[in-house]
């Protein structure tokens, strides 16, 4: 399993870590990546679908610091 790493950053958007560019293109979720955060930020209204769909993938999620 590949892990992947979730900080809710604010209300709106959430930091994604983890080895994400080909999973994130292939399934359509956009995202934005930060080089000094190291890391995606996914827009909150998506990150149901992205957890979603990288458990169903192979990805072990674990959220840190606050629910989703």
């Amino acid at each position: 399993m590949r892990p992947m790493f979730v900080y809710p950053e604010s209300a709106r958007h959430a930091l994604v870590r983890g080895a994400l560019r080909d999973f994130l293109r292939d399934n359509g979720i956009p995202a934005q990546y930060l080089s000094a955060r190291r890391g995606w930020l996914v827009r909150r209204d998506r990150l149901a679908d992205l957890v979603a769909r990288a458990e169903r993938d192979g990805f072990h999620v674990r959220v840190k610091g606050a629910d989703l």
